[in-house]
């Protein structure tokens, strides 16, 4: 199943988040059966505001649990976390 990790960051985080982005950044690469697509979030002023993440697990707890698990989320840097399941609908 499909979910989407959206997640809204602290304010001030870009020092913390630099210092854990290598840590991140291998989480992500350690399941590559897991992570689908990822990136940063922007406003319209092109400052970053947040992650969003879309991943394949078997169920929301597993997909709760491996957001949860990502350095970023267990650093703090977020102010709030969302997973949601995704139906798929059109994909190109």
């Amino acid at each position: 199943m499909l979910y989407v990790c959206y997640a809204e960051d602290q304010p001030d985080t870009g020092e913390k988040r630099a210092a854990l982005r290598e840590q991140h950044v291998a989480y992500l690469h350690e399941t590559p059966e897991v992570v689908l697509l990822g990136g940063a979030l922007f406003d319209g002023s092109d400052a970053r505001v947040g992650s969003c993440i879309i991943i394949s697990a078997p169920d929301f707890t597993t997909a709760q649990t491996w957001f949860q698990n990502d350095p970023w989320s267990k650093a703090g840097l977020f102010k709030s976390q969302k997973v949601a399941r995704v139906q798929k609908g059109t994909w190109h």
